[in-house]
C-alpha cells in the first residue's frame, strides 16, 4: 500500500512540475535557513560543556554598588584563598589574573604578549584542557614554570621541542616551559595561551594588590555539588563583608555554562531560534496555500477514488505521503545547500562550524523531526480538506473546494507577510541602532588616535620615550594612562567620599591615573575649572578631575575646590585631592554602557599605555618616526600599536553578527513569501483565464484587468502590514531596552517597511497579472 501511495505521489509531482518546484524550493530554502540558524544556536549552547566538571564550575562575580547594580567579572585577590579555606561547599578554587601586556624573549626574538595569565595550580584540575605531556596535579607548582598552548609554543619555537626551553619574561624573570597544552576549542570561554603560577607574585613585591581592594582577579570555584550554589553564595557574601568592614559588595556564582549566554548572546539565541521556526513556518504556509488553492483541480480525482471504494483514511494517507515525499526532496536539496554554503555561513556568522556537525546523532534526530513535522504540518490541512469531499457533488461539478479554503489562503498569506514585515522592520531597527552607536560622539576627538601598551619593564622609560616622540613636530600630542584607554575603570572602582556626602549614599566610582596632558591631548571639553598642570606641584598628589555624571552625583553647591577621596584599595593609602575641574561626560568604556561617575588623578609614573595623535594626512611618516623613537628608547622590544577606532569597531561585533544573520534571514523570508505569492498568483490567473478573455472582448483595458487581478493581493498585504507593525514596534522597543543609548523607533521605519513589502509584492504579482491581462482574448476563451 505504501509503495502504491509513493508511486502515485511521485506521478502527481511530475504532472505538476511547476508547483512541485515552488513547493520543494520553498521548503528547501526554509529548511536550509532553519538548519543554518540551528547550527549557530547549537554552537552557542555548546560553549564550555566539554569540561568534565562543567556543571560544578562557577565564576564569582560582584554586584558593585547598590546605586548602580554594575556587575563585575573580577573580584579581589584575597577572596579566592579565603573562600577555599572557609567554605565547605567549595571543592577547589583558582584565580586568574590576565596581564594585558608583557614582553617575552626567546633567544634573540622578542614578543609583546597580551595573553599571559597568572593562575593557581588548581587551574588545570578544574578546567579540562588536555596536556600533551605532564601531570595537571603537579604543573605550575614551581614559581618559574610555564605552560604554553600548542599554537603559542609553535609561534615561539617552531617545530622544535618547547619543553625544557627558557623564556625571559619582562626582561628580568627566567621561566622554564614545563608543559605543552592542547589549544582550547573555539567554544571555550576560557582561552589560555600562556600560564604562569600565581606564586610568581611573591617575586615582585608591591606590584600587585593581593588584598581585598582592586577588583582585578577572575576567581573560579568548583563546588562539591551543583545544588550547593545558593548556600555557597550566601557564605561567600558574609565572608567578604567580614573582611571589608561591611562592604556593599554582593557576590553571585555564575555557572560556567551560562557565561556565553549572558546579555546580548542570550538574546541572540532567542531571536535566531524564533527566526528558524518562523522561516520554516513560512515555507510550510507556501505548501498549504498552493495545496489548498489547487484542491479544486484534484476534486474529480478524489471523487473517483471514493466511488471505487477509497476510505477517508486512505485519501488522507495518500496526501500525507505526497507531503512527506516533498519534504524529503526538500531536505535533500536543503542539505546540499547547507554543505555548499557552509563556508559562506561561517564567514557571515564568524563561526567555525564543520560539516561533521550535520552528522552528529543529536542533529540527525533534530533534522529528522523537522522533516516529519514539516511534512505533517504542510500536508495536514490539504489532507483533511480533500478527504472530506462529497464524491457525488464532486462528480456532478457542484463542489466548490477552492472557495471553501479561500479564507484559509487569505489568513495564511496575511500571516506569512506579517512575519516577513516584522523581520524586515527588525532588520531596519538593528541597522539604525548600530549606525547610531557608530556615529555617536564619544565625547572627545578619537580621529587618528592610537595607543601603545607598555610592558612592565618599559614603563619607567615612558618620560624618555615621550620626550623623544615630541621632538618630532608631527608627534607633539603624546600622553598616557594607567589603563587601556577604551576600557578605563574596568574592575578598578571603589568608594568615593566628598564634603557634604550623604552618609547613606555609598556609590562606586571609576577612577583612572593619567598623564598631566591627558584631557588636552584627547580634546575632552571642560565644563568648568581647569586641567592638570605639571607646573603646579599640588596637581601631582592633591588634585582630581571629575566627569559630569560624578558632579551631579555630588549634589548641589559649588564643586570646584571640594575635597574628594577615592578609597579603592582598603588598607592602602587613599587617593585624595581637591576638585580642580569638571569634564564633559565622555565614553571611557563600551558605547553600549551608560557613562558612570569617573575621577582622574595625575600620575605619569603609573602610565601603562602611551596615547599618540597622528597628524591628518601624514600618518605614514608619523608612524615611521614613532617606530624610530621606540627602537631608540626600547631597543629589542616589539613595536605594537592599536587605533582607538579598531577598539570601538570590536565593541559592535556581536551586534553586527546578529544584524547580518537577521538581515539574511529576513531577505530569505521575503523571498519565500514572494515565491508562495507567485505560485498563488499563477494559479488564480489560471483559474480566471476565461473571465479575462471575456472582459477583454467586452472592452476592458489591460490596466483595468491587471488592477482587478492584483487588488485582492494588495488588500491582504495591506492588512498584514496593519497587523504586523504594532507587534514589530513592541518587539523593537523590547530589544532596544538593553541599550543605555538608543534610537527612537520612528514612523518612517514602518513606512519604509510597508513600502518595501508592497513594492516586492507588486513586482511578484504584477508580472503574472500583466502577462495575463495582455494575452490574446481569443486564445483565453478558447483555453476553456
Amino acid at each position: 500500500m505504501l509503495k502504491n501511495y509513493l508511486k502515485i505521489a511521485w506521478r502527481s509531482i511530475l504532472k505538476q512540475r511547476g508547483y512541485a518546484f515552488i513547493n520543494v524550493f520553498g521548503l528547501a530554502g526554509g529548511m536550509a535557513c532553519c538548519i543554518f540558524l540551528l547550527l549557530w544556536v547549537q554552537d552557542e549552547l555548546s560553549y564550555d560543556r566539554f569540561h568534565e566538571n562543567a556543571a560544578r564550575i562557577f565564576r564569582i562575580e560582584a554586584v558593585a554598588g547598590s546605586d548602580s547594580g554594575q556587575r563585575l567579572a573580577e573580584v579581589p585577590c584575597a577572596l579566592g584563598p579565603a573562600v577555599g579555606a572557609a567554605i565547605p561547599e567549595v571543592e577547589q578554587v583558582t584565580r586568574v589574573f590576565d596581564r594585558e601586556t608583557m614582553s617575552l624573549q626567546v633567544g634573540e626574538n622578542s614578543f609583546s604578549e597580551g595573553h599571559v595569565s597568572l593562575v593557581d595550580p588548581s587551574f588545570l584540575q578544574i578546567f579540562s584542557f588536555p596536556l600533551l605531556a605532564g601531570d595537571a596535579r603537579t604543573v605550575l607548582q614551581q614559581p618559574y614554570s610555564m605552560v604554553l598552548a600548542k599554537k603559542t609554543a609553535e609561534k615561539y619555537f617552531g617545530a622544535e621541542e618547547a619543553v625544557g626551553r627558557t623564556v625571559l619574561l619582562n626582561g628580568r624573570y627566567s621561566f622554564t616551559v614545563t608543559v605543552i597544552m592542547r589549544d582550547a576549542p573555539a567554544n571555550s570561554t576560557v582561552q589560555p595561551q600562556i600560564l604562569i603560577p600565581m606564586h610568581f607574585m611573591g617575586s615582585v613585591p608591591g606590584e600587585y594588590d593581593l588584598g581585598w581592594g582592586e577588583f582585578c582577579w577572575t576567581t573560579w570555584v568548583q563546588l562539591r555539588e551543583p545544588g550547593a550554589r545558593q548556600a555557597a553564595a550566601k557564605k561567600i557574601s558574609a565572608l567578604f563583608k567580614r573582611n571589608t568592614d561591611g562592604s556593599a559588595f554582593a557576590p553571585l556564582l555564575m555557572p560556567l555554562t551560562d557565561i556565553r549566554l549572558e546579555g546580548k548572546n542570550r538574546e541572540a539565541v532567542y531571536i535566531l531560534t524564533a527566526l528558524a521556526v518562523f522561516i520554516l513556518l513560512l515555507a510550510c504556509i507556501n505548501f498549504i496555500n498552493l495545496a489548498t488553492a489547487r484542491s479544486a483541480k484534484r476534486a474529480r480525482e478524489i471523487g473517483v477514488r471514493k466511488v471505487v471504494g477509497a476510505a477517508r483514511k486512505n485519501i488522507m494517507a495518500q496526501f500525507f505521503c505526497e507531503s512527506l515525499l516533498l519534504s524529503l526532496l526538500a531536505l535533500a536539496a536543503a542539505l546540499a545547500m547547507v554543505i555548499a554554503l557552509l563556508p559562506a555561513f561561517n564567514d557571515l556568522a564568524e563561526k567555525a562550524v564543520g560539516a561533521g556537525s550535520l552528522f552528529s546523532l543529536q542533529f540527525i534526530l533534530c533534522i529528522a523531526a523537522i522533516t516529519v513535522l514539516t511534512g505533517a504540518a504542510s500536508g495536514s490541512y490539504p489532507a483533511l480538506l480533500l478527504a472530506a469531499f462529497d464524491p457525488v457533488k464532486v462528480l456532478k461539478g457542484t463542489a466548490a473546494a477552492g472557495s471553501r479554503s479561500g479564507w484559509l489562503r487569505r489568513t495564511l498569506v496575511i500571516g506569512q507577510f506579517g512575519l516577513s514585515i516584522i523581520l524586515l522592520i527588525g532588520t531596519l531597527v538593528i541597522t539604525r541602532q548600530l549606525d547610531y552607536l557608530r556615529s555617536k560622539s564619544v565625547g572627545y576627538d578619537r580621529q587618528q588616535l592610537l595607543y601603545l601598551p607598555l610592558a612592565d619593564e618599559l614603563r619607567d622609560a615612558y618620560p624618555v620615550f615621550k620626550d623623544a616622540m615630541r621632538k618630532n613636530p608631527g608627534l607633539a600630542t603624546v600622553t598616557g594612562t594607567s589603563q587601556q584607554p577604551t576600557r578605563m575603570g574596568r574592575g578598578i572602582s571603589g568608594a568615593g567620599d566628598w564634603e557634604g556626602r550623604n552618609p547613606d549614599f555609598d556609590p562606586r566610582i571609576d577612577y583612572g591615573q593619567v598623564d598631566f596632558d591627558y584631557v588636552t591631548a584627547l580634546k575632552i571639553p571642560l565644563l568648568m575649572g581647569r586641567s592638570f598642570s605639571p607646573r603646579i606641584a599640588s596637581d601631582r598628589s592633591q588634585a582630581v578631575l571629575i566627569n559630569e555624571t560624578l558632579m551631579h552625583m555630588m549634589g548641589p553647591g559649588p564643586v570646584l575646590g571640594r575635597r574628594f577621596v577615592f578609597s579603592g584599595k582598603p588598607g592602602l593609602k587613599a587617593f585624595q585631592g581637591t576638585v580642580i575641574g569638571v569634564m564633559k561626560d565622555f565614553h571611557y568604556r563600551r558605547l553600549q554602557d551608560r557613562i558612570g561617575p569617573l575621577a582622574l588623578f595625575a600620575a605619569p609614573e603609573a602610565v601603562t599605555h602611551v596615547i599618540v595623535r597622528l597628524p591628518a594626512g601624514e600618518a605614514s611618516a608619523a608612524l615611521a618616526a614613532m617606530r624610530a623613537a621606540w627602537k631608540k628608547v626600547f631597543a629589542g622590544a616589539p613595536f605594537e600599536y592599536k587605533f582607538f577606532d579598531e577598539d570601538f569597531a570590536r565593541m559592535f561585533q556581536a551586534d553586527e553578527r546578529l544584524q547580518k544573520l537577521v538581515r539574511s534571514a529576513s531577505l530569505l523570508a521575503m523571498l519565500i513569501s514572494c515565491l508562495g505569492l507567485f505560485g498563488l498568483a499563477s494559479f488564480m490567473v489560471e483559474q480566471r483565464t476565461r473571465e479575462i478573455g471575456i472582459r477583454k472582448v467586452m472592452g476592458a483595458t489591460t490596466r483595468g484587468i491587471a488592477f482587478l487581478l492584483s487588488k485582492e493581493f494588495f488588500v491582504w498585504i495591506a492588512l498584514a502590514n496593519l497587523l504586523a507593525c504594532p507587534l514589530a514596534y513592541l518587539l523593537a522597543n523590547k530589544w532596544l531596552e538593553s541599550y543605555s543609548y538608543r534610537i527612537q523607533v520612528r514612523w518612517w521605519i514602518f513606512a519604509l517597511g510597508v513600502l518595501l513589502t508592497l513594492l516586492t509584492a507588486a513586482l511578484t504579482v504584477g508580472w503574472q497579472t500583466l502577462r495575463a491581462a495582455r494575452a490574446n482574448p481569443v486564445r483565453c476563451i478558447k483555453y476553456e
